[in-house]
């Protein structure tokens, strides 16, 4: 069973070794036409007056008066905090009965290490040094 690029694919391909011959001085010059131009900045500004005229005599009075009428009324804060409590609150009576002296006492340690004075002020001096060595020669002008 073929593919189907197989099937499409001609029996015989073009010859294409004239391509790497081909001259290009020998075609002809031609006039590029534009076929769709963009309008000028001058017709727009008229497009815009003409467009500002319609607008400008307008009737207000052939409008009619229309009644609002909400039908999903954005809620106030008062009715957002209520939706927001739980329908039954936790019993928290046996905090107040906790007994703290059960608890153990634990030693925390630091993991995370932060670099001492030394090692910021060798960090400093080396990118203060990488500074001071930069060639300026190498930038280029901008205008």
């Amino acid at each position: 069973m073929q593919t189907l690029m197989a099937e499409r694919r001609p029996e015989q391909l073009p010859d294409i070794s004239a391509v790497g011959d081909f001259d290009a001085k020998k075609l002809k010059h031609v006039d590029t036409k534009e076929k769709n131009p963009l309008p000028s900045s001058d017709v727009i500004r008229d497009e815009e007056i003409h467009s500002r005229d319609g607008i400008k005599s307008f009737d207000h009075g052939k409008l009619k008066h229309v009644d609002v009428d909400e039908r999903n009324p954005v809620p106030t804060s008062q009715i957002l905090m209520e939706e927001r409590k739980p329908d039954n609150l936790p019993d928290i009576s046996d905090v107040e009965k906790f007994d703290s002296t059960k608890l153990k006492h634990v030693e925390t340690t630091v993991r995370t290490r932060l670099p001492s004075k030394g090692d910021i002020e060798k960090e400093y001096v080396e990118s203060r040094a990488e500074v001071k060595s930069f060639d300026k020669s190498k930038l280029k002008s901008v205008k």
